[in-house]
């Protein structure tokens, strides 16, 4: 499978998904760290296709508004 090559294997997943009450600058840089370990990552676009409609959270780089806009 390819989630076992994932870089972000073992991360703590806080870091691709919004706190509730999340905003701003925090939202930003949290967004800046899941894509830099996303960066990384051997498997980048598998969890891309694989994160295509997913509502919220970082998959394979790119974040829910991005994936929101790519729909549109």
């Amino acid at each position: 499978m390819w989630q076992e090559r994932a870089a972000c294997r073992g991360e703590d997943p806080d870091v691709f998904f919004a706190g509730d009450n999340e905003r701003g600058q925090d939202r930003r840089s949290r967004f800046v760290a899941a894509k830099a370990i996303c960066a990384r990552c051997p498997v980048i676009v598998q969890c891309r296709i694989a994160g295509r409609q997913e509502r919220y959270g970082v998959w394979g780089g790119v974040d829910e508004f991005e994936r929101e806009a790519q729909r549109r």
